[in-house]
């Protein structure tokens, strides 16, 4: 029984670790199969607590297949106090089979005088592929600007 339970432990890091890593897809509609993103750790963060920072707190980011042919990506930055601008950057990214490659253009989206800013934005993807999430979190207060670069984890479209 330990040695089942164990063996069960171990699925369950390599799953969580791995993440998607290792699915392959079915065929594209095109016909191309490309080979899964690198099959790196992908250790998911979802909330992200800053330190060195005068104004960035922290910050979230998901990526949600809606099993439509479409992906929301919902992101969440905080400033420790109020400040003139917050936001996040976002580009949805689509995996070519060797590289990750930006699809469609990168959107901005902020909020004035605030500490807080949420957004959810709906983008179109095709079935078989693999897309992920860029989003530069940002705050600007009295002429500075503090951001952060982050990555959600990685889907296939369904």
């Amino acid at each position: 029984m330990k040695r089942c339970k164990m063996i069960v432990s171990a699925l369950l890091v390599g799953t969580l670790v791995l993440g998607g890593a290792g699915f392959v897809p079915a065929a594209h509609a095109d016909g191309a199969n490309p080979a899964a993103p690198p099959a790196v750790a992908q250790v998911i963060h979802p909330f992200t607590d800053y330190s060195g920072y005068t104004y960035l707190l922290s910050s979230t980011r998901s990526l949600t297949d809606n099993k439509n042919q479409t992906m929301d990506i919902a992101v969440t930055t905080q400033a420790k106090s109020t400040v003139g601008q917050i936001g996040a950057r976002i580009q949805l990214q689509e995996w070519t089979g060797t590289a990750w490659v930006n699809i469609g253009s990168q959107t901005d989206y902020y909020s004035t005088n605030t500490s807080y800013f949420q957004k959810t934005v709906t983008k179109a993807v095709q079935s078989g592929h693999y897309y992920r999430a860029s989003v530069l979190h940002y705050v600007t207060q009295s002429g500075v600007t503090e951001q952060a670069q982050e990555y959600t984890n990685f889907l296939i479209a369904s």
